[in-house]
């Protein structure tokens, strides 16, 4: 089967691990089993975003391990109601800024890819995936920008959060992944080099099942500037020590879940530093306080509390 294949998409077989099984080509569709999707998906991403090599475990001077680091902005508030009482919070994809979000591969793909959800036709199946889908919206080179700061740090008066994160681990999760968004200028051109498909070729249409995790990993170049790497958590019912909650979010006036995590689940990232904003109200004090908080609740926890280096921003 494999062969045969070859001889259809060769250059793409070329990118992808030949003892790799699973694809199936019929009557001018590509399919896909589980695992071979991943690895689709995964290349993909990493040719258009160059993410493989920024995402190993490294060692310092000493021998011990470096693990890769995400930056996130929230506001104060948010951040303390939730640190305070030891849980992490996501948010539906269907609350978030971009209201493509749901559609987006679909939408820019056009005949490349046979995609199974289309906006015109969501179903009560589709609308029950959307809201088990949760992300969580970081940066790697994002770190004490301005304009993040304005944008999701609540105009610099919000926090910066430094998660460290082991992708080992979150590669063997089938509920959470952990990878940078590709914005559609670039995943056409990414398509092609990882399919190379010739002019012959180019009926060929791909099929995926797994495009309710995926899709969400593409996005408008509208928000390129962002730089996004994102934690989806895909919700399955009954996990312990996760529980769902119903809010309006009061930005954007949409009902949605939140996926809320207490101190007893093994959540893939881990607090490091919490960097108060340049505009952040009584600085010195919560400095100081949340400090004693930490020291109070985790002793030696490691948790660095900081404020930002900025000083010219009003």
């Amino acid at each position: 089967m494999w062969k045969a294949i070859s001889n259809k998409l060769p250059d793409y077989c070329s990118k992808i691990n030949t003892e790799t099984f699973g694809v199936e080509v019929d009557n001018n569709y590509v399919y896909f089993d589980e695992r071979t999707e991943d690895s689709f998906f995964k290349q993909l991403i990493s040719i258009a975003t160059g993410f493989d090599s920024e995402n190993n475990i490294k060692k310092d001077e000493k021998g011990n391990l470096r693990l890769p680091t995400v930056c996130r902005y929230t506001s104060f508030s948010s951040f303390v109601r939730n640190f305070l009482v030891d849980n992490e919070v996501m948010c539906c994809i269907v609350g978030m800024n971009d209201s493509s979000e749901c559609f987006s591969i679909e939408q820019k793909t056009n005949n490349i890819v046979e995609a199974n959800t289309f906006l015109a036709d969501i179903n009560t199946q589709e609308i029950e995936e959307i809201n088990k889908s949760f992300i969580l919206s970081c940066s790697k080179k994002k770190e004490e920008d301005l304009t993040m700061w304005r944008l999701y740090g609540d105009n610099g008066k919000g926090v910066q959060l430094i998660y460290e994160y082991n992708p080992d681990e979150i590669s063997k999760s089938d509920s959470f992944y952990l990878l940078p968004v590709v914005y559609d200028k670039k995943l056409m051109a990414a398509l092609s080099s990882l399919c190379r498909m010739s002019p012959i070729n180019q009926r060929y249409k791909f099929v995926f099942n797994r495009l309710s995790i995926w899709k969400y990993f593409f996005k408008s170049s509208n928000f390129a500037v962002e730089e996004e790497i994102r934690l989806l958590y895909k919700h399955k019912d009954k996990t312990e020590h996760v529980s769902i909650l119903w809010v309006m979010n009061d930005t954007y006036k949409i009902v949605h879940p939140i996926s809320i995590f207490n101190k007893e689940f093994h959540f893939p990232l881990k607090l490091k530093k919490i960097i108060l904003g340049p505009n952040c109200a009584e600085k010195e004090s919560n400095k100081m306080q949340l400090g004693q908080f930490i020291r109070d609740k985790y002793k030696e926890d490691g948790i660095e509390v900081l404020i930002s280096p900025l000083k010219n921003y009003r």
